[in-house]
């Protein structure tokens, strides 16, 4: 017993006497626990890559179809038809609407997922979660490649591909299934920085997406189809990287797993999942969980609509290609991955700083970047604004992480599923918001009066943890769940995987 508290004594003295051979360490323990605990960060990187890589061009194909069919000009003309501002903008008309359209489509119905994978997911497992979106996404790529080389179709065929899309789950159930993998195989004090990392992959994956989609558009003299059918590549290569390098995070009942399929519908997993969110919590919980969605949601409110706006308020206003776009995209990308792997863990780990306090001057920097961009009047101004985005990217991962903080292991796949219900609704509310703004404001001085209204939501994340801070110092009880906003996160522990 004497030798004991000897030997836990020895090595905080050799640290101290060896602090460069400590760092070495514990850089190397980091760079090693990086490499072997690595599960879920590559499928949402091969995800992200290959959604993104189509994405500018789907939005760019809309607006060829529209000119074609709805504006009966010849191919030629829809080529250049950036060069003329007047029909730019009557095919731009039509477009947001369908974009907006189309955007309903391609999230309302995975609400309905939501109500059920969460629980399902609890008692059968998250690779389904992580295969099942990735297959229909490579149907749906390989659909619109087909809609892109049959010139006689109109934009309502890209429709059939977005069918395709959400009847397999889309974003909302590869969210729901990552986010609750790492939550499954992590602690509560290591789960801000490890949802920080799998968040650097999506902005990794996007502006690599991004670049090549538009590399290989350029490549083959500006023709959709290759782009696609690559697209489509890149998720049948997430399927075989899910099936085959991720082991299951949760234990399965081999008995239970035989009726996987009829449980899947079964009401009772919607009961748990509303239960779950519902149910009473000391010190305000069921209160603050409220109001962190709500945070959440609004975050989100403006993704589907402003990564749609932006291409064509950049058309309109600086005449930038899709090239160019892409170009921008990709700074976006990187200076939010330059956030979430410098600035995250210097705020957290060497000021110490808590999770709210790194959320609301992460907000504060969202509203500066949005008004930045309403307010330029040359495109090169949009890529100096860039480096701001390196703040505005933490607050959903600091909102996320305190959400998940506050429930039990056995709740992680309810409560998830939740947020993502959440963020398949609002970006729809966000485009009937937003896409009006756009139109209406287009033709005036002030073509960039969407960027404001995006700002101003920004504020209402900032009003809610500036709430939860105030009631967390009138908890009497320094061990509530609450202060787990507090625990400090350390980067060479941070990757080691708690359980499987």
């Amino acid at each position: 017993m004497a030798n004991k508290p000897s030997q836990i004594t020895i090595p905080p003295e050799n640290e101290v006497k060896n602090p460069n051979e400590n760092k070495s360490k514990s850089c190397w323990h980091l760079l090693i626990n990086t490499i072997t605990n690595i599960t879920v960060e590559p499928a949402i990187f091969l995800h992200f890559a290959g959604f993104l890589m189509a994405y500018v061009m789907v939005q760019s194909l809309i607006i060829r179809k529209v000119c074609l069919h709805r504006m009966n000009l010849t191919d030629e003309q829809c080529r250049i038809i950036i060069n003329n501002k007047t029909m730019e903008e009557e095919a731009q008309g039509y477009a947001t609407n369908f974009m907006m359209y189309k955007t309903v489509l391609d999230t309302l119905p995975s609400v309905f997922w939501g109500l059920f994978i969460g629980s399902w997911s609890d008692k059968f497992g998250r690779k389904y979660l992580l295969i099942v979106p990735n297959v229909g996404s490579c149907v749906s790529m390989l659909l619109l490649a087909l809609v892109a080389y049959k010139t006689e179709w109109n934009e309502n065929y890209i429709l059939l591909s977005s069918a395709i899309f959400v009847l397999t789950g889309g974003m909302l159930v590869m969210d729901t299934g990552v986010m609750s993998y790492i939550a499954d195989i992590t602690t509560p004090e290591k789960r801000t920085l490890r949802y920080g990392l799998v968040s650097a992959a999506i902005l990794c994956g996007a502006p690599v997406g991004l670049t090549i989609g538009g590399q290989i558009f350029k490549h083959f003299n500006y023709t959709y189809e290759p782009v696609f059918v690559i697209s489509a590549a890149v998720f049948g290569l997430n399927v075989l990287y899910v099936a085959f390098f991720i082991r299951e995070s949760v234990k399965v009942d081999i008995k239970k797993s035989r009726n996987m399929c009829l449980e899947f519908l079964n009401v009772e997993n919607v009961k748990q999942t509303w239960v779950t969110f519902i149910k009473k919590r000391e010190n305000n919980g069921r209160k603050q969980l409220f109001l962190l969605l709500l945070a959440v949601s609004v975050i989100f409110m403006p993704l589907y609509a402003k990564g749609s706006l932006t291409l064509t308020y950049t058309r309109l206003k600086f005449e930038w290609d899709e090239e160019t776009f892409g170009h921008y995209q990709t700074a976006d990308f990187v200076f939010n991955f330059l956030g979430l792997m410098l600035l995250l863990p210097l705020m957290s780990k060497l000021f110490k700083w808590q999770d709210i306090t790194i959320g609301i001057i992460s907000s504060f920097g969202k509203i500066l970047s949005e008004i930045l961009i309403g307010i330029s009047v040359k495109g090169w101004m949009l890529f100096a604004a860039a480096p701001i985005f390196m703040l505005a990217a933490l607050t959903s991962v600091i909102v996320k992480t305190m959400i998940s903080r506050r429930v039990s292991a056995s709740e992680q796949g309810k409560i998830i599923s939740v947020i993502s219900i959440a963020e398949g609704i609002v970006p729809i509310i966000g485009s009937a918001i937003l896409t009006p703004v756009y139109n209406a404001t287009k033709a005036t001085n002030v073509k960039g009066a969407v960027y404001f209204v995006i700002a101003g939501l920004a504020v209402f994340p900032i009003l809610v943890l500036i709430y939860i801070s105030q009631q967390r110092k009138k908890i009497a009880n320094p061990q509530t769940t609450s202060t787990l906003d507090l625990i400090p996160i350390d980067p060479v522990e941070v990757f080691s995987v708690d359980k499987y």
